[in-house]
């Protein structure tokens, strides 16, 4: 069976690389010079950066489980850290959230939100924890909502629960889907202790991943076309026969993977097909400072601050910090010399033992990094199949229990692949 994936991320090349597996001759194009859509490689002087920051953790089974499929090991990628993270604010003590004591769990990680919250906001902590299982099949409600309706101290809601649904969902509270938001907590820190471990790449994400399975597809004698833009989709009546690219070659197919931005679904698609979702933006502050200077945990949240989350980036580079901010804000508006300027007078505020200035700063603004993940957009999410026979869409945005992320991106290109190979 001849199978064309239009789009190198995750998800295309997730689906690619198990068409393979299953037999089928598989055609992969993309746009970009290089793989890995938005977790690709950015090229900063002399070395080799992520385009932004991806929270990744132990539940990603799939991820994983694709890694190993295209040669590579985890276990040599990734330092696997017990969970451990710490919440600052501007008003309130720090917030820390770890994992590190050998109690059953989640016993750990209650006690040291114990700790830090005080018996008070614990009690609302775990009013709202309760409900969990009550916000996994209710599509209508926010965020927001749930906090509300379980009465969360102003200290809960602005210094855990709005970091942990940006962190996770690049959604504003009072927009964010509640249903999704249980989803998240229960998988990630409510089932196994290892499910809530901190997964730090040692390198790039497209070296952990996209490279890999690029030369997998090339080494079965699959094709891989680069700086190769799809412009139209071909069709005979109601099934779909290939289609073509800007510069006016034909790739004929049986069945046709659309994995890339909805903006270019939409432009290739009928309008019957057509994916509707908006977008918001993720901005990344890399800051180089000398070699041995850390943060005191991996990952640092800050609220009331232009910085949301700091990433310790120096086991990748010695020295390296990342400053992310997510979703939409007046940040958006600010050159890049404010936006570094701003995050080097909060940075030593938060973490005293930081010199006061990098070395060298980089800002990358993804201004369409995820779809916005609230309660009316989460249940129009598209589905994999479409009407048009042989046409199929995959990414992070289809239909998924999950936000965007690099797992549901993989999950999904696995299950439009399974999917496919079931119908042939």
């Amino acid at each position: 069976m001849k199978c064309v994936v239009v789009g190198a991320g995750w998800s295309g090349l997730a689906a690619a690389v198990r068409l393979s597996a299953y037999g089928c001759d598989v055609t992969l194009l993309e746009a970009a010079a290089q793989p890995g859509g938005r977790a690709r490689d950015v090229s900063w002087g002399d070395r080799v950066i992520d385009n932004g920051q991806h929270l990744m953790i132990g539940a990603y089974q799939q991820m994983f489980d694709l890694i190993r499929e295209v040669g590579q090991e985890p276990e040599a990628l990734f330092e696997r850290l017990p969970l451990n993270l710490e919440i600052h604010a501007t008003d309130y003590p720090p917030l820390h959230i770890n994992a590190q004591t050998s109690a059953p769990w989640p016993l750990p990680l209650l006690r040291g939100l114990l700790k830090s919250l005080g018996i008070r906001d614990f009690t609302c902590l775990l009013r709202f924890s309760f409900r969990i299982p009550h916000y996994l099949n209710n599509q209508h409600s926010t965020v927001q909502q749930w906090c509300q309706q379980t009465g969360q101290s102003p200290r809960l809601v602005s210094q855990l629960w709005e970091p942990l649904c940006l962190a996770t969902m690049n959604t504003p509270v009072n927009e964010a889907s509640a249903m999704v938001f249980a989803r998240v907590l229960k998988d990630s820190l409510l089932t196994q202790r290892d499910h809530a471990d901190l997964m730090i790449a040692k390198c790039s994400l497209g070296s952990v991943f996209p490279t890999a399975a690029i030369d997998y597809l090339k080494a079965g004698q699959h094709q891989v076309h680069l700086q190769t833009r799809v412009v139209s989709v071909h069709n005979n009546g109601n099934k779909v026969t290939g289609v073509e690219t800007s510069r006016g070659e034909v790739f004929n197919c049986e069945q046709l993977i659309l994995a890339c931005h909805s903006d270019q679904i939409n432009r290739l698609v009928p309008s019957a097909e057509q994916v509707n979702l908006n977008h918001y933006p993720i901005t990344t502050i890399y800051l180089q400072y000398p070699a041995g200077t850390q943060l005191t945990a991996p990952m640092i949240g800050s609220t009331g601050t232009l910085s949301q989350w700091l990433f310790d980036r120096s086991a990748y580079y010695p020295g390296l910090i990342a400053v992310v901010i997510s979703g939409p804000g007046a940040h958006m508006h600010m050159s890049s010399a404010e936006l570094v300027n701003q995050v080097c007078v909060e940075l030593p505020l938060l973490q005293p033992q930081m010199p006061a200035t990098p070395v060298e700063t980089k800002v990358i603004r993804e201004k369409k990094a995820t779809f916005a993940c609230t309660a009316e957009l989460h249940p129009a999410r598209p589905i994999s199949q479409t009407s048009l026979q042989g046409l199929w869409l995959t990414g992070d945005h289809i239909a998924h229990p999950y936000p965007a992320t690099l797992e549901t991106a993989i999950s999904n290109g696995v299950s439009c692949a399974q999917a496919i190979f079931k119908m042939a």
